[in-house]
């Protein structure tokens, strides 16, 4: 529906009488707050699938470890390989060197977890 209509009682999506409406997130429609609901759930169950796609994973090696920071070796998914310094602060373990960690990244949450990975 591209054109606001008014509204004659009935939801303009799934045509049942209401005596209550909103305009739909989608278009001009003007619905029934089942439809509304079902709107948001949609957009909603969208967002997950994106925010489920986003996700980062770093395999990392501890290099060397000095005055409360690890300097490591990271690399991703893609094969680059990047040298960094962490604080050891930040492992859920204690670090030396040799150890394996990964650093993960899903839907804004970064964490750091010791160990080989479990893909």
């Amino acid at each position: 529906m591209n054109q606001l209509q008014e509204w004659t009682g009935k939801c303009q999506r799934c045509f049942i009488e209401s005596e209550v409406f909103t305009m739909s997130i989608v278009d001009v429609a003007l619905i029934c707050f089942r439809c509304r609901d079902a709107e948001v759930a949609k957009r909603e169950e969208k967002r997950m699938k994106h925010n489920v796609l986003i996700l980062v994973l770093m395999i990392g090696v501890v290099d060397s470890v000095a005055s409360g920071v690890a300097r490591v070796e990271l690399s991703s998914s893609n094969e680059d390989t990047i040298d960094a310094y962490i604080p050891v602060k930040l492992f859920p373990c204690i670090v030396e060197e040799g150890d394996i960690f990964s650093i993960d990244i899903a839907d804004g949450v970064t964490e750091i977890r010791c160990g080989d990975p479990d893909i």
